[in-house]
């Protein structure tokens, strides 16, 4: 073989090497001539392709130089650069900063930068943040969306001059508004959700470029906002209440990731204990309803005819298959009436469409609003016309829920060390009241046994207790201050039980007569029914009493602490002045509707007008404490604060300390936030588990 001009000897020896091979095949098998040039061509097709491949390689590396030279042009930031990155935020007036799962833009006085948070293999997320962190310690202020995520995500800014997430919510009360909607209705620009983004491909598939891109235009929409919306907080007396906001953002933040234990094997048995309960109650259901239909045969008010129709109407409903369903069609056809009853009478006790089927078409029984068999349908059925089988779903409904909500859900929410991380929603109620979710612990009932054996499963860790503090009667106390009435005021300050005093009135009762536990309980009711806005149809339906006895109680009501209705006057009077009402601290809500044509809207503003004054401003006062809580409990390893569900904290202490903890939290709760008329009362509880400390 000639030498080829550029090879080196190397190459020339292994391209010697292989054409030996090839000469030894072509001498073990005979070939034409023919044959040979097909070879020929084959082995330069082949040649062809693997250079196309090559020239490929070299087109991609020129694309890789372009991009990169694009990205430069675009000002992306890799972790040499963050010194220089550093310099320019410590120079710039201000800073926006967005940020998400990939990576974050900062706004600067200079231009924008884009840092990504996953840029190799070798550089992780955790690698970048820290690097970053000495540009989150700088003075210089930083306008955000949502400090709370940021914090979760691991950044921190020192200086947050504006979170814009917090200051849209007191501006409008927007609970669930998306950033794309602010964006729209306060510039009228147009952004793509990422949500959006994700049906067209993987957010892990867009380009530093295109995520820059993403990114850059919500923090440049932050930088040239937050001026704008620190003026409008101010103009519109919302400064105090947002500065509360932002000062409760770390508590909450640092709630979330303390967490609290749950205890795994405790609710194994209670799901258990839940299941024999749930198994009891079906065949009680399913015995009602073959009662029923044979007495609508023997009464002639159903035939046999009508029951094989709405038998085959639960057969679709429970048969998706077109298959499944001619089989189980037959089997209704073919079957005798005895049948019918005792094998398939087969229906979802859990569905809505089917009950009603068995309710109404097959037990006859009346109808109260159509078909419906929501709660207030079955509570009609069981307290008018005494059926048990309304009575029976009920209860199945509400076991079902604990089931499926809490007992068998929360154990699948919690960590490695079986601790249970709820996240709470600062901005997730118009009135500033906490929400909670994944899970909702808000919701689990607070009286019922159902509810108290939940509770029995969130626990302290070994060696420390649960203590929980709540306020008493603080709604009641908000009402009194605000409404400055004398009756409500002097009870209070003789600490005087409040819904015994108003049992008295209600029911006309002398000094010297007892209050029955029962009256006491109504009284509680008509209480809260007030702060609340209840009707007299609403209320005369939660006491089972009629019309005329409810508008009488809300009369005596009115008479016994004439200031509330005063105050009520007032507030509905300034809502459809301003169209908004203020807590005590300010918090404002606009009261939509309050000057509608339709009386019914009308009734529902007013009713939200009062609550949001009273709820509003104890959700205020609640949220100020838990800001000196937290300045106060600063630092100590031997107690944390874990949940605030309704009125009530709870904290996980040392349990020698538990006392001491106690006393000085109770004061605080009492003293932080200081009303001109009455005095705020807390209450304390203390226990192994939450149930104790009830």
């Amino acid at each position: 073989m000639e030498t080829t001009e550029g090879l080196d000897s190397q190459r020339q020896a292994e391209l010697e090497s292989a054409l030996e091979k090839i000469l030894k095949v072509i001498d073990t098998v005979s070939i034409t001539t023919e044959e040979f040039k097909i070879i020929e061509k084959k082995i330069g097709e082949n040649f062809s392709e693997k250079k196309k491949k090559e020239e490929k390689k070299e087109e991609d590396k020129d694309t890789e130089i372009l991009e990169k030279k694009k990205l430069k042009r675009s000002n992306i930031v890799d972790l040499d650069g963050i010194k220089k990155l550093k310099s320019e935020i410590k120079k710039s007036a201000q800073v926006a900063l967005f940020a998400n799962e990939s990576g974050i833009v900062f706004i600067t006085d200079k231009g924008s930068r884009y840092v990504s948070l996953n840029p190799s293999a070798l550089i992780t997320t955790e690698i970048t943040l820290d690097a970053l962190k000495p540009l989150f310690q700088l003075d210089t202020p930083y306008v955000v969306y949502g400090y709370k995520k940021l914090l979760k995500s691991g950044i921190d800014p020192k200086n947050i001059k504006c979170d814009i997430f917090i200051g849209n919510y007191l501006l409008t009360n927007h609970t669930k508004e998306e950033f794309e909607d602010l964006v729209m209705d306060r510039d009228g620009e147009i952004l793509k959700t990422q949500s959006e983004i994700l049906k067209e491909r993987s957010i892990k598939k867009m380009n530093l470029e295109e995520m820059h891109e993403f990114l850059e235009a919500r923090a440049k929409f932050l930088y040239r906002s937050g001026d704008k919306f620190l003026e409008e907080l101010k103009a519109d007396k919302l400064k105090k209440i947002y500065n509360i906001e932002m000062d409760l953002v770390k508590v909450l933040y640092k709630m979330e990731e303390e967490g609290i234990l749950i205890d795994l094997d405790y609710f194994k048995e209670y799901q258990a204990e839940l299941a024999v309960k749930l198994d009891e109650i079906i065949p009680q259901i399913k015995a009602e309803v073959k009662k029923g239909v044979e007495h609508n045969l023997n009464m002639m008010e159903l035939t046999e005819g009508e029951i094989r129709e709405s038998l085959l109407q639960l057969g679709k409903l429970n048969y998706k298959k077109k298959s499944e369903y001619t089989v189980y069609e037959q089997k209704i056809e073919e079957a005798d009436l005895e049948e019918l009853l005792n094998n398939q009478l087969v229906f979802n006790i859990a569905s809505p469409k089917q009950l009603g089927i068995v309710l109404f078409q097959l037990m006859k029984l009346s109808k109260v609003k159509k078909e419906s068999v929501g709660v207030e349908v079955l509570e009609v059925l069981r307290d008018r016309d005494g059926e048990m089988i309304a009575e029976n779903i009920l209860e199945y409904r509400k076991l079902a829920k604990l089931q499926s909500t809490y007992v068998e859900a929360l154990p699948k929410l919690i960590d490695e060390n079986s601790r249970l991380h709820t996240t709470f929603n600062q901005t997730g109620t118009a009135t500033g009241r906490l929400s909670s979710s994944n899970p909702n612990l808000q919701n689990i009932p607070v009286k019922t046994p159902e509810g108290i054996k939940i509770r029995q499963g969130f626990v302290a860790k070994d060696g420390y207790k649960l203590l929980a503090i709540d306020y008493s009667q603080i709604e009641l106390r908000v009402l009194a201050e605000i409404s400055k009435d004398e009756t409500l005021i002097l009870a209070y300050e003789q600490d005087k039980d409040l819904h015994d005093l108003t049992a008295r009135k209600l029911f006309s009762l002398s000094e010297d007569e007892e209050v029955s536990r029962e009256k006491r309980s109504l009284a509680k009711i008509v209480n809260f029914s007030i702060i609340y806005g209840k009707t007299a149809f609403g209320l005369s339906s939660e006491l089972k009493i009629s019309l005329g006895e409810a508008k009488e109680y809300i009369s005596r009501y009115f008479s016994q602490y004439p200031g509330v209705k005063a105050l009520e006057t007032k507030i509905i009077e300034e809502a459809k002045h301003d169209g908004f009402v203020r807590t005590l601290y300010d918090r404002k809500r606009t009261i939509d509707g309050i000057n509608s044509s339709n009386k019914n809207i009308v009734k529902q503003a007013e009713r939200m007008a009062v609550n949001s004054v009273i709820q509003g401003t104890a959700a205020d006062i609640l949220k100020i404490v838990m800001v000196e809580l937290n300045k106060k409990l600063e630092g100590r390893e031997d107690i944390k604060m874990n949940l605030q569900v309704h009125d009530e904290l709870i904290f996980e202490v040392k349990e020698e300390k538990i006392k001491e903890y106690a006393k000085l939290i109770k004061n605080i709760m009492e003293t932080t936030v200081k009303l001109d008329h009455v005095k705020l009362k807390a209450n304390v509880a203390m226990g192994y588990n939450w149930s104790e400390a009830k």
